[in-house]
C-alpha cells in the first residue's frame, strides 16, 4: 500500500510543467518569468518580472487545446490580459496588454 501511495504522489508531481516566459512591450520593457501548467493541461499560473521592476502574476486557461487567455495583476496596480496560442510541449506565443501597453509573449523554446 505504501508503494502505491508513493507511486501516486510521484505521478501527480510529474503532471505540472514549468516553461520560461518572456515578453516585450512596445515601449521596450522586457519581462521574464515562468508559466506553470495546472497538471490537467487546461491552464495554469504565470509570474513575470520586468526590467523596470514591475512584477505581474496571474492565471491562464485554454478554451480549446490550442487557444487560451491569460489575465494578470501587476505590482503598480495595472492589470492585463493576453490571448495565447499553445504550440505544444510547453511552447507558445501570446499578445496582449499591460495597462494600455501592448505586449508580445513567448513561452518555452520558441524564439
Amino acid at each position: 500500500m505504501r508503494k502505491l501511495a508513493l507511486a501516486s504522489l510521484l505521478l501527480l508531481a510529474g503532471c505540472e510543467m514549468t516553461s520560461a516566459m518572456t515578453g516585450t512591450t512596445d515601449d521596450g520593457e522586457v519581462f521574464k518569468g515562468t508559466a506553470t501548467t495546472n497538471g490537467s493541461g487546461t491552464g495554469g499560473r504565470l509570474r513575470l518580472e520586468s526590467s523596470r521592476g514591475l512584477t505581474c502574476v496571474g492565471r491562464y486557461t485554454y478554451s480549446n487545446p490550442t487557444t487560451g487567455r491569460a489575465v494578470y495583476d501587476c505590482s503598480n496596480g495595472e492589470t492585463g490580459e493576453a490571448t495565447i496560442a499553445n504550440t505544444g510541449r510547453g511552447n507558445g506565443r501570446g499578445i496582449g496588454y499591460i495597462g494600455g501597453r501592448r505586449v508580445i509573449f513567448v513561452l518555452g523554446g520558441i524564439s
